[in-house]
C-alpha cells in the first residue's frame, strides 16, 4: 500500500495504458523477444520485494525509471490505434500533477526548513567544529560521517545495517555490531562523537543492554544538538560530544 500510495500517479498510467492496449503490447513484446526478457526480468526484481513485505520504497526507483521506455513504447501503440486517446491525454496530465503535489510529501521533503542534504550539511557541520573529531559512532546517520569525512567506529560502515541484534560472536564474524559491543564502544567512550536517530534508538532498545547503553552514553556524553523532520524520512536525530572534549 505504500508503495501504491507513493507512486500513485504512475501505478494509474501503467494499468490504463496495459488495460487499453494489452493486446498490442503482448504483440510487441512477441516480435521483441529480448525486450521481453528484459521486461520480465524487471518483473523478477520486484515480486520477491514486494513478497517480502519489508523493503524500502526508494528500492523501486531504478525499477521504475527502467519501465518508463516500455511505457513510452506502450504509450506509443497504444495511443495510435484507440478510441480513447482522450482518456490516455488526461491520465498523462493527471501522472504529471499527482507527481508535483506528491513531490514534497514523497520526495523532495524540506519539512526541517531545508532539503535533506543541507540539513545533512548543517549537522555535519557542527560536528566539525569540534577542535577534536576521531571517529564517529553513527549507524542511520552514517551520511554524517560521509560528509565530515571522518572514520565511523570498526564494523560500521553499512549504515543501520551495521547492527545485529544477536550475539557478539556472530557479530564478530559478520563484521558487524550488536548491543554488547555498542555498550562497550560508549562505557569506552572510543568516539569523539555518537550520532543517533530514532531509527537508531528504536534498533537498541530491541537489545538486553538498552538500559546500560543509555547510562554509558550519558555518562561519557553530552548532547550538542537535536533536531525534529531531519532528513527524508522526518526523523529526529542526536548529536553527543565526548565530555572530555568540553
Amino acid at each position: 500500500p505504500i508503495l501504491l500510495l507513493r507512486f500513485f500517479g504512475y501505478f494509474v498510467l501503467m494499468i490504463i495504458v496495459f488495460i487499453l492496449g494489452y493486446r498490442k503490447i503482448l504483440s510487441f513484446l512477441n516480435a521483441n523477444p529480448s525486450v521481453a526478457v528484459y521486461f520480465i526480468s524487471l518483473l523478477m526484481f520486484a515480486v520477491p520485494n514486494l513478497a517480502s513485505g519489508g523493503f524500502y520504497t526508494e528500492y523501486f526507483v531504478p525499477l521504475l525509471f527502467s519501465l518508463f521506455p516500455f511505457i513510452g513504447v506502450f504509450f506509443a501503440q497504444t495511443y495510435s490505434t484507440t478510441k480513447f486517446t482522450n482518456l490516455l491525454k488526461l491520465t498523462v496530465c493527471a501522472t504529471c500533477l499527482l507527481g508535483l503535489l506528491l513531490t514534497d510529501r514523497s520526495f523532495i521533503d524540506t519539512s526541517g526548513g531545508q532539503l535533506p542534504i543541507e540539513e545533512v550539511k548543517t549537522i555535519s557541520s557542527i560536528v566539525k567544529s569540534s577542535a577534536n573529531t576521531d571517529a564517529i559512532f553513527a549507524l542511520e546517520g552514517l551520511w554524517i560521517a560521509v560528509e565530515t569525512n571522518v572514520n565511523t567506529l570498526p564494523s560500521m560502515s553499512m549504515a543501520q545495517f551495521s547492527f545485529l541484534d544477536s550475539n557478539i560472536e556472530s557479530a564478530t564474524r559478520l563484521k558487524l555490531v550488536n548491543g554488547e559491543m555498542v555498550n562497550l564502544y560508549f562505557k569506552n567512550a572510543a568516539a569523539s562523537h555518537v550520532v543517533l536517530t530514532d531509527l537508531d534508538w528504536m534498533l537498541l532498545s530491541k537489545t538486553d543492554e538498552f538500559e546500560s547503553i543509555k547510562s554509558a552514553l550519558e555518562e561519557n556524553y553530552t548532547l550538542k544538538v537535536e533536531r525534529d523532520q531531519f532528513g527524508q524520512r522526518r526523523g529526529t536525530i542526536q548529536v553527543y560530544q565526548k565530555r572530555s572534549f568540553e
